[in-house]
């Protein structure tokens, strides 16, 4: 995470020098250059079937280019190739040179979040938004416009397709140059330059470490003259409301006690009043359970303010009431309505009403009953 936050600062450092000093730097980086020819030769076939490609060498030194000759990649080519970049600098990089017609390019439109991170969010729309893969291009980018207003980054999108400058590459790598960046032309733009996915020399290597170390440490010391003024505040406010914490513990643990109490001595005089006023329906439907036979079936059972309605079928309605008041629980069962029968069956219609006992009534009746049974 430390590695992404660094290299994202260096790129936000690198952004704000000016584009024209930044195409002056490029112009004075000494390179061998290995420009394609855009008109490949078709006439002479090769035992492929294809005519292999044609590159013109030049050395760039101080912004000076001097010709170093016109190869074809063939073997004869190659061999005449390697004899003339055999005493080269291996630091130099190895820049190959399209023509135009081999760029291609489309805007895109991003979320304005993906200001920061750019290149990883193109990497994975590059399927949708193009007809290749990602594997199958070269490709860069250049940020046109941040339209804060809408919350979009307008993006060109620069790409090369692999296939066609395989040969080419190939026959690179053959002669020991392995071309490390793209530079295609473009008519009233800068060239579009495109890092190629390879192992870079161990001088370029310590020198992107450098630059990112420098650029990190400027960034580092920026960040800590800003953000130690607010960490010292931070550091008093922590001490200040420290020493407060430690001067009312007793008092915090009081309060937080003595509402723990409140709520839960309310809570259960609230359940224990509501209980006594409407019955325990678990223990009521408990009892009904207990006293109807199994031949009787309840459609309704009704509990309200303490009173208790019964309505269902059975093979013997009578016998309902006695079995009813044999439950201390319940009290006074009555039938609501006649006793009817079914049409259909030979099962009895019935409606009993009944009063519930509180839990004391109904502990004494209880025990009157085990009283008279004794």
């Amino acid at each position: 995470m430390i590695n992404d936050i660094i290299l994202w600062w260096a790129r936000q450092m690198i952004e704000l020098i000016p584009t024209r000093y930044r195409r002056w730097t490029e112009a004075w980086t000494d390179a061998l250059l290995v420009v394609a020819d855009p008109n490949p030769d078709t006439t002479e076939p090769h035992a492929t079937g294809t005519s292999p490609p044609r590159i013109t060498l030049l050395q760039r030194r101080r912004q000076q280019e001097a010709r170093l000759g016109s190869f074809r990649l063939d073997d004869s080519g190659l061999a005449a190739l390697r004899g003339a970049v055999s005493g080269r600098d291996r630091r130099q990089k190895v820049i190959l040179q399209l023509p135009p017609a081999t760029l291609l390019d489309r805007p895109v439109v991003l979320p304005l979040a993906a200001e920061h991170e750019p290149a990883r969010v193109l990497q994975y729309e590059i399927d949708r938004i193009t007809p290749f893969r990602a594997d199958e291009i070269f490709w860069t980018f250049a940020i046109e416009q941040r339209d804060r207003a809408n919350a979009r980054l307008h993006v060109r999108l620069f790409l090369v397709p692999v296939a066609p400058l395989a040969p080419l590459l190939r026959g690179l790598e053959a002669a020991g140059l392995a071309a490390a960046r793209l530079e295609i032309a473009r008519t009233g733009a800068a060239p579009c330059r495109i890092d190629l996915d390879r192992a870079v020399s161990r001088h370029d290597r310590w020198t992107r470490r450098a630059m990112v170390s420098a650029t990190a440490l400027c960034g580092a010391l920026a960040i800590a003259a800003i953000v130690i003024p607010f960490v010292r505040q931070s550091i008093v406010l922590d001490r200040i409301e420290a020493r407060i914490a430690a001067m009312r513990p007793e008092l915090a643990a009081a309060e937080t006690l003595r509402q723990q109490i409140i709520a839960g001595s309310s809570g259960l005089d609230v359940l224990a009043a509501e209980r006594a006023r409407v019955g325990d329906a678990l223990a009521v439907l408990a009892a009904v359970t207990q006293a109807l036979p199994d031949d009787t079936y309840l459609n309704e059972l009704t509990l309200r303010q303490g009173h208790l309605t019964l309505n269902g079928q059975s093979a013997g309605a009578a016998r309902l009431i006695a079995a009813l008041s044999s439950n201390p629980l319940i009290g006074n069962p009555s039938f609501d309505a006649p006793v009817t029968h079914a049409d259909q069956s030979k099962l009895d219609l019935f409606s009993i009403r009944a009063d519930l006992a509180t839990h004391a009534d109904a502990a004494s009746e209880a025990a009157r009953s085990s009283v008279r049974r004794q």
